[in-house]
């Protein structure tokens, strides 16, 4: 997902050199040493070879154009916008799978609560702070572990940073904070859903401010 940067091919630096003399040498005679004058000439940095080889062989050398680079590492939503459709209503049934799934994790700590709610009504109370609980654990580790909780599998899509890499275990944290939050207060998520709706990479609050955003799964298919 991580487009490669741009590369620019800069050519090795031009030589004046003069011509080189010719000498005629008697008949029978040895051509002259010309090691020693050459060991004190300075081999270029593109000269590869014999150091009596006087035509250079040109290595590239490549430096990074920083200025090609786009602001982040998500598909343009212009160009593959099919990676952006359908994410808002598949980011809903993902949650409600979500939903589920954490009942199903926390039923053994909420039964037992259940229970004793039959006589005592205050304990009741506390079957919310553990749902919410698991479900915080829930998402964390399933995000910072496979780029998806488990509902956001089942609906071939994922969650990728501003890099567009694998959340950290720390961004992942701050998301799932983020939507807990979200979730706390009505109107911070009705606006939140709005920006999912109308969006062009479909990012809700928390993903604004991380640089995160939903994608279809490359594997869907």
């Amino acid at each position: 997902m991580n487009a490669p940067p741009a590369w620019t091919l800069t050519p090795p630096p031009k030589t004046n050199r003069p011509p080189k003399a010719t000498q005629t040498l008697p008949r029978g005679a040895d051509p002259p040493d010309m090691r020693h004058k050459q060991a004190d000439r300075p081999i270029p940095i593109h000269a590869v070879g014999h150091p009596n080889n006087q035509k250079p062989i040109c290595r590239p050398i490549y430096h990074k154009d920083t200025h090609m680079r786009s602001a982040t590492s998500h598909p343009d939503p212009h160009t593959h916008a099919d990676f952006y459709d359908g994410v808002a209503p598949k980011r809903l049934f993902a949650w409600l799978i979500d939903l589920g799934f954490t009942a199903l994790i926390a039923a053994p700590f909420m039964l037992p609560i259940l229970l004793v709610s039959v006589v005592f009504i205050f304990p009741i109370v506390l079957i919310p702070v553990i749902w919410a609980v698991t479900g915080f654990v829930y998402r964390w580790s399933t995000l910072s572990n496979r780029y998806a909780t488990w509902g956001m599998r089942i609906m071939a899509i994922e969650l990728r940073a501003d890099d567009g890499q694998r959340l950290s275990s720390g961004t992942a944290f701050l998301h799932t904070a983020g939507t807990a939050l979200s979730f706390g207060f009505a109107l911070v998520q009705a606006i939140s859903m709005l920006f999912m709706a109308t969006g062009d990479k479909g990012q809700g609050i928390t993903d604004i401010v991380l640089g995160t955003a939903m994608l279809n799964s490359a594997e869907q298919g």
